[in-house]
């Protein structure tokens, strides 16, 4: 199977994820915490491959949150006041993924942070998307 080349596409996946982060986030329990922040890397690398899409009608093909934003920087400079969003989004995608040998702890409100940052993500890049194209 072949990925959308469109970035409606990837825009509309970007907000599925954030709203099965939001659904967890009302569930919240410590063991739900990884779930949500895996989501929230999730909206953010799909919303920064939407924008790519969109203005370079090409997309790298990497989980790796600051690479993509370097990308999406060159593009419109107004990203990079999501630097340490991806730097901190970024760390969550293995570590939310899959099962560590020692248990990991994400505070509530680390993930109502990781939250926050995602839905900010989300709304600039589709904003951004809307009055552009």
């Amino acid at each position: 199977m072949r990925d959308s080349i469109d970035f409606k596409d990837w825009l509309e996946k970007a907000g599925h994820n954030l709203r099965a982060a939001e659904a967890l986030s009302a569930l919240y329990c410590d063991r739900l915490a990884d779930g949500i922040l895996f989501h929230c890397h999730q909206v953010a690398e799909k919303s920064f491959k939407a924008f790519l899409l969109a203005k370079t009608k090409s997309m790298k093909r990497t989980t790796e949150l600051n690479g993509l934003l370097r990308h999406c920087v060159k593009v419109e400079s107004d990203f990079m006041k999501f630097q340490a969003f991806a730097f901190t989004l970024n760390r969550y995608y293995i570590a939310a993924q899959y099962p560590p040998a020692e248990p990991l702890s994400f505070p509530q409100e680390e993930a109502q942070t990781a939250l926050n940052q995602a839905r900010e993500i989300f709304a600039f890049t589709r904003t951004k998307l809307i009055t552009t194209n």
